[in-house]
């Protein structure tokens, strides 16, 4: 990763992180930490950050907020081990703004996406200011990447949606 320019790796596969009915929830919190904490040594030792990436409780049953993000990245406790925040999935939880101020300055990467998955901008499902607002307030300037369905790489396509999230970041 870091010879192709990486800095950022994001551990967000819900599969990956899925605990499996009837397993002991402290066991795998525990192996979730174990794993981050040997995946950030190895990532800083060549200049990596790995994220945690809180998901929607729909796709997975462990770090499904930013606030229990936080508490990963809080008990890790090193530089090269942060938070992920992804649009869609703060919006399908309905997490509060609130939740996700606090977290602000441990955050090293952003997904956008409606909150129907779609790409920013195109369904009219989401109001990106507060969010951004948030984000702004606390210091954030980090990158921000589109993770949608549907996204259609064409260049007009493309610069339509950066547009849109410029104006927003702006009006934030």
């Amino acid at each position: 990763a870091a010879r192709v320019g990486i800095k950022v790796l994001v551990f967000g596969s819900g599969g990956a992180r899925k605990v499996p009915e009837g397993w002991d929830g402290q066991k795998a919190r525990r192996q979730i930490m174990d794993f981050a904490r040997m995946a950030t040594q190895l990532a800083s030792a060549r200049g990596i950050t790995l994220v945690l990436e809180p998901l929607s409780r729909k796709e997975c049953n462990i770090v499904t907020s930013v606030a229990e993000a936080m508490t990963y990245v809080k008990e890790i406790g090193q530089p090269g081990f942060a938070c992920l925040v992804d649009s869609y999935h703060f919006w399908r939880n309905n997490e509060p703004l609130e939740e996700l101020r606090p977290a602000v300055p441990w955050i090293r990467h952003v997904h956008v996406s409606d909150a129907d998955r779609t790409p920013p901008g195109n369904s009219g499902t989401s109001d990106y200011r507060p969010f951004f607002r948030v984000l702004k307030e606390g210091g954030y300037d980090g990158p921000l990447s589109v993770e949608a369905s549907g996204f259609n790489a064409e260049v007009g396509f493309a610069r339509k949606v950066l547009d849109y999230l410029r104006k927003e970041w702006e009006q934030a």
